[in-house]
């Protein structure tokens, strides 16, 4: 889908700081982090949320995850990772096309905030925190 950005990343079209892809899948970091080393991870195929998936696709999907989560705690050492998937508005998907957020947790639950947008970084810090992470799958 044109319109879509995660579509577009995934095809090359739009920039991200792309931490890994295969065939299938594409992992880049969040451009509005709720944290240091916020990852997304998507189908390259166009789906609107998890729910139009198959279930060999959410299996292969949720495989890539895990290999990326790995990473992100081999490279960050956080205290924790949420993984996090939201389908639909309501629960507060933004875009519309089937994604994970692999987002590393560095303090206390108390101050658990997972709704994107709570950093302000730059391209070069997404860039660096990519290749870090990219270094350890």
């Amino acid at each position: 889908m044109e319109d879509c950005v995660f579509c577009r990343i995934a095809q090359g079209k739009e920039w991200a700081a792309v931490v890994w892809s295969d065939e299938e899948h594409v992992a880049f970091m969040d451009r509005y982090p709720a944290s240091r080393g916020h990852t997304l991870v998507a189908p390259k195929r166009h789906y609107r949320d998890l729910l139009e998936m198959g279930e060999d696709e959410v299996g292969r999907l949720f495989a890539s995850v895990a290999r990326v989560a790995k990473a992100v705690q081999r490279a960050l050492t956080p205290a924790g990772i949420n993984v996090l998937q939201n389908n639909g508005s309501a629960a507060g998907q933004v875009i519309f096309h089937a994604h994970v957020h692999i987002i590393p947790r560095y303090g206390n639950p108390e101050g658990l905030h997972l709704r994107s947008g709570r950093m302000k970084v730059t391209e070069d810090e997404l860039v660096e925190v990519a290749d870090l992470i990219r270094r350890h799958l």
